[in-house]
């Protein structure tokens, strides 16, 4: 492997290491918190994200746009000082603010003061964490530096939370370990990246914000389609639905991170392929991250049907139910990912930030109209919002180039996929599940086969017909 792929590799594990923490406790956080206390963990989460986006202001984006293209290294090093004393500078002041509300206005049950304030604490450093791991992916010799800080907070931090729920088995415990590794982080970074301290120039402060402003935008809105939702049902359902609902969503956040590896791979190259003309290939590629997604969805509810029914309580079981609704929800935020390749080669990402925001009130608004139906509501809600973002970023894409998406193959893979989430929730045990899960996989594969190209078909099969000779010499 080059040196660029390897520390490509370890950029990406040390970005999915930093953001796994709640997959790496959800074995471990139902056994000691009810789902009361799960949801009420589950809204101070909800509130830490929101203040992380305004907090944050998407500075780190600034530093990819105007620091790390400057040539000369003195410049580069006054500018990344500037950014990160802006950063600083907000920070301080949103949390003086947020500690003065927190301590003068009346705060709702179940919550106290001091679980707010420690929320606060943490979140106000995400902003500065963010451009000092972003300043070290732009340095190629800087890769183990960054993985062995996320290993170490991450490590840390688990253990923290563990040895704190075991004497002491309250959210609190949680949300001060995640205290406790944001300023590991911060100090650490700090360190490393050797940031000197200046009062931001007004005009670079100005320069950076109007860039990041619409990239925060952009964030907000996107809140409304993953994470709005947990206040609606915190208040029209139970703190109780939401903590098994917060279970459910651990699993469809983890079919978004395996899908991550397809990602990495296509996203680098989907606009060569369109740049040498290669559109055909483009969306046979596109089609097959479809199937794999599709595929990936049905896994993940095998998976989760096994470990929440084996390795949590019983309180938390309903969360099988729920993440079979998730989902496919999560499976057309995928598909939005792959169909928008024309708005971002003809460059209308202001075309893309109109979508989220039709989507973002389609959300809102069946939220509202459906309240009446509960946690089901939500789904509902969530899944047109979906629908709603495919179906404009396929129209839209068109408009701004017209590739042959096989809109056949969309409604074929939903039917596939909602039939087998179906008889999983109807199977009577785990090995029928399964089962279910390898019969449906097999199916998608031959779905698959078609959109191989003739090349890569030509050598899998040259491949068996040797792997076959192989067993046949030996079991003679």
């Amino acid at each position: 492997m080059s040196k660029a792929m390897t520390n490509m590799s370890l950029f990406a594990i040390a970005l999915v290491i930093n953001k796994s923490i709640s997959l790496l406790m959800l074995p471990v956080l139902p056994h000691f918190l009810t789902p009361e206390q799960m949801g009420k963990l589950e809204l101070l989460t909800t509130f830490g994200v929101v203040t992380t986006l305004l907090v944050s202001f998407a500075l780190h984006e600034a530093l990819y746009r105007f620091v790390g293209v400057e040539k000369d290294a003195q410049k580069r090093t006054v500018s990344l000082n500037q950014l990160y004393s802006l950063s600083v500078l907000i920070a301080g002041a949103v949390a003086a603010i947020l500690l003065l509300l927190i301590a003068l206005l009346p705060i709702p049950e179940p919550f106290t003061r001091i679980e707010f304030a420690v929320v606060t604490l943490a979140i106000v450093l995400e902003g500065s964490i963010a451009i000092g791991t972003a300043w070290l992916r732009t340095q190629d010799d800087k890769a183990k530096t960054l993985l062995q800080v996320m290993v170490t907070t991450t490590l840390l931090q688990v253990t923290f939370i563990v040895a704190a729920l075991a004497l002491h088995p309250h959210v609190i415990s949680v949300l001060i370990g995640g205290l406790i590794a944001a300023v590991m982080q911060f100090v650490w970074l700090h360190i490393i990246n050797r940031y000197t301290l200046a009062l931001p120039q007004i005009a670079l402060a100005k320069q950076y914000l109007n860039y990041c402003l619409p990239v925060m935008l952009s964030a907000l809105v996107a809140f409304c389609l993953n994470g709005a939702e947990r206040w609606f049902i915190g208040a029209n359902a139970s703190l109780a639905t939401l903590g098994i609902y917060a279970i459910a969503v651990k699993f469809a956040v983890g079919m978004c991170i395996l899908v991550q590896p397809f990602g990495m791979w296509w996203m680098p190259r989907r606009f060569a392929y369109l740049e040498n003309g290669r559109d055909n290939e483009a969306v046979r590629v596109s089609h097959l991250g479809m199937i794999y997604v599709s595929a990936l969805s049905v896994v993940v509810a095998t998976l989760a049907m096994v470990m929440i029914t084996n390795f949590l309580p019983e309180t938390y079981h309903e969360a099988v139910l729920y993440t079979l609704f998730l989902l496919p929800i999560a499976m057309l935020k995928e598909w939005s990912e792959l169909l928008n390749i024309a708005i971002l080669f003809k460059r209308r990402t202001r075309w893309l930030l109109g979508i989220n925001v039709v989507s973002a009130f389609v959300a809102i608004g069946l939220l509202f109209g459906l309240s009446s139906l509960g946690i089901f509501g939500v789904f509902i809600a969530l899944y047109y919002a979906q629908l709603c973002k495919l179906g404009l970023t396929y129209a839209v894409g068109q408009q701004c180039m017209t590739l042959p998406f096989h809109l056949s193959l969309m409604v074929l893979l939903q039917i596939i996929s909602g039939v087998a989430l179906f008889l999983l929730h109807s199977s009577q045990s785990i090995g029928i599940a399964i089962a279910i899960c390898i019969l449906t996989c097999c199916l998608l594969a031959g779905l698959a086969v078609r959109y191989v190209s003739k090349e890569t078909r030509s050598a899998l099969s040259q491949q068996f017909i040797r792997w076959r000779g192989q067993v046949k010499r030996y079991s003679i």
